[in-house]
């Protein structure tokens, strides 16, 4: 401790005056990766300061790495803006491939999965790749169910994981989840549940904990 104080308290001052302290480094997802706007532009940002160069590339703009160039600030976070179509809509579609493209400071050509994307597909017909796709559903999840109030008798917690809460060799299902676990676990007096890593990243080895795109 005596030792690694010195070199991470100037980042942790850094990460206080210039990103709003650790919530407001929490809450990154909301500023960098791709959000539409009101006007339905997309707004990209990535932070990757030792490259170049950096574009938006994808299946809306044919993996034009000319058409959609992002712009450096001083801390390093790249950002474009991607406008409208003529008739008002989004120009990247619902569920279309985005990379960014990168030229490093050798010049070479590397592209690679924006970092905040929200979803990551893999077709093993075509290859194990995996691809980051654009999430932005034309209708918006609705809540199904009230959320539950508050027991004056206090939490009791049962932490689960529901990919690996299968007796068989495989990931575990939400709703296997629900008809085989659930049952257990309310039977047993638990009045809460805490479910680990339901970020559900691509990579299953690290049980979907890895939140960044491989």
């Amino acid at each position: 401790m005596t030792d690694t104080t010195p070199t991470a308290q100037p980042a942790n001052d850094g990460t206080g005056s210039e990103e709003g302290g650790l919530d407001g480094v929490s809450q990154s997802y909301k500023r960098f990766g791709l959000h539409r706007q009101p006007d339905n532009s997309i707004v990209y940002r990535e932070h990757a300061p030792g490259v170049a160069k950096a574009s938006l590339i994808g299946e809306f703009n044919q993996w034009d790495v000319e058409a959609n160039p992002m712009t450096r600030d001083e801390f390093g976070t790249w950002t474009c803006v991607v406008p409208p179509n003529a008739d008002g809509t989004p120009a990247i579609p619902h569920n279309s491939k985005v990379k960014i493209a990168m030229v490093t400071p050798t010049g070479e050509r590397i592209d690679r999965l924006p970092a905040w994307i929200q979803r990551v597909v893999q077709d093993l017909s075509v290859s194990p790749v995996y691809d980051a796709v654009y999430w932005d559903p034309p209708e918006q999840y609705a809540w199904k169910h009230k959320a539950p109030s508050y027991s004056e008798a206090g939490l009791k917690i049962y932490e689960a994981h529901v990919g690996i809460s299968s007796p068989e060799g495989k990931i575990g299902t939400y709703d296997e989840f629900r008809v085989n676990i659930l049952p257990r676990i309310a039977a047993l007096g638990y009045n809460a549940v805490q479910l680990m890593a339901i970020m559900e990243h691509a990579y299953y080895a690290s049980f979907g904990y890895q939140v960044t795109s491989p």
